[in-house]
């Protein structure tokens, strides 16, 4: 009886074992032909490694994750989209100089996989001007629509052309599909007008309210950035109507308290805040109200981890801390350090030649270092992530002044201590080196000009 009774808590035991490793648990493995180089990653939709394979010498690789569902990028040097799901197993033949087969999947969870693979080939193949939303924007509204539903059609269609795709994986494949159209109309406006420079432009009272029947409940759709991309565009849309109203100054922390009011499903609430916290606490007039806030709003001891180091270091780049240094070579190739410039103030322009709202901004700092040439305030505008002949020839070619600096890549500690993401980024500090913003006003801002002249 007693043997009867150890081999059954035995089956058991190696029935729950199994069951915890296969919803747990993601295999991949592999082999990439013609490797960019020695690694390769799994990257989130907002660029975190979440994890790293090593090439073996035969140039295969092979691993066991732990990671949650979601849709990743798994990077050599160009991206491939890749969905995960615990007890998935999939093998990858990749080969980098192969432009019609890049990557090729098998195994469980191949089939939505290569699902991806075909629909990206499939937005390819409709061209820039049908598919990328910046260049069709520019059409008038009725002709808008009617290629923003042309492209949903063919690829909801292609979607329900297929028969081999899990139930739940389907399901996040059409929200997506939905969420990406709905996420498009909300921002045509403010689309249109940048791309035909019509800054008055305002859609008809007919134009459809993408907002009109909004599902802010939806926790299936947490894994989804079109579903969390559709919900964090409306809740600007509401924080931005509030700031108007009551005349308040810090977006980031009423983003925070319309996630709170609006969202009340946890999880969702959880990712959208997370969100906010890791990639906008910085852009706060008061980091330690917004962190505070967002430790309110959340309960995942990870996350909140993630953020607080996020916290300790805007910390550092506070309002009156010594601002971190750079040394960096100008146009002339004179070294140029920030201590040089110490008893003047100093306004830090991060900007590059491919940036199109950097290039915006010249006529505006053009005027402003006209205006305040006399004064005691210095424009240093600092490359990112540019090539330096381009550089070079955009300066001449536009007549850029101030003090103009290179950087070599965008790993210099400056850039890292200021955490700069992206650009343009517009950095303030006063005469004895230290920060009055970390993330200042734009040359475009009418009040910068009011808050430079106040400096003097």
């Amino acid at each position: 009886m007693k043997n009867i009774l150890l081999i059954s808590f035995l089956l058991l035991t190696s029935i729950s074992c199994t069951k915890k490793e296969k919803v747990n648990y993601i295999i991949i493995s592999g082999k990439i032909e013609n490797p960019n180089s020695d690694k390769l990653s799994i990257v989130s939709s907002r660029s975190e490694v979440i994890h790293t394979f090593n090439l073996k010498s035969d140039n295969t690789f092979i691993d066991t994750l732990n990671i949650s569902e979601g849709y990743y990028f798994f990077f050599d040097k160009k991206p491939i989209p890749i969905y995960l799901k615990p007890s998935f197993n999939l093998k990858l033949s990749i080969d980098t100089k192969n432009p019609t087969k890049y990557v090729e999947y098998k195994g469980l969870g191949a089939n939505e996989n290569n699902y991806l693979i075909e629909h990206n080939a499939l937005k390819e193949s409709s061209g820039m001007q049908n598919y990328y939303y910046g260049h069709y924007a520019k059409f008038d509204e009725n002709r808008f629509l009617q290629q923003t539903d042309s492209l949903f059609n063919l690829r909801f269609k292609f979607l329900k052309e297929q028969n081999n795709l899990d139930s739940d994986f389907i399901y996040l494949e059409e929200k997506a599909l939905e969420y990406e159209k709905l996420d498009r109309l909300a921002g045509f406006e403010m689309m249109h007008g940048f791309v035909t420079k019509n800054t008055n432009f305002k859609v008809s009272d007919n134009f459809p309210n993408p907002y009109k029947d909004i599902n802010l409940t939806d926790e299936k759709l947490s894994i989804s950035p079109y579903y969390i991309r559709f919900l964090e565009g409306y809740l600007r849309k509401v924080t931005f109507s509030k700031l108007e109203i009551e005349n308040l100054s810090d977006p980031i922390l009423k983003t925070l308290e319309s996630i709170e009011e609006n969202i009340k499903t946890p999880v969702l609430r959880e990712v959208l805040a997370y969100n906010v916290g890791k990639n906008d606490l910085k852009r706060s007039k008061d980091v330690e109200v917004a962190f505070k806030k967002y430790n309110d709003l959340t309960k995942d001891e990870k996350r909140k981890e993630e953020v607080r180091q996020v916290y300790l270091s805007l910390s550092k780049i506070a309002k009156g801390k010594t601002s971190p240094t750079f040394k960096l070579f100008d146009v002339e190739d004179n070294l140029i350090s920030l201590s040089d410039l110490k008893g003047k103030y100093i306004y830090i322009d991060l900007w590059a030649t491919w940036c199109g709202p950097c290039i915006a901004e010249i006529p505006a700092l053009k005027k402003l270092e006209k205006h305040f040439e006399e004064t005691d305030i210095q424009f240093v505008s600092i490359s990112y992530k540019d090539n330096k002949k381009r550089w070079k020839e955009m300066i001449t070619e536009k007549k850029l002044g101030g003090i103009q600096l290179f950087a070599p890549n965008e790993n210099i500690s400056f850039f890292k201590d200021y955490q700069v993401t992206g650009i343009p980024r517009f950095i303030l500090i006063d005469k004895n080196g230290r920060i009055i913003e970390s993330n200042a006003k734009r040359p475009s801002n009418p009040k910068l000009k009011e808050q430079l002249q106040n400096l003097l």
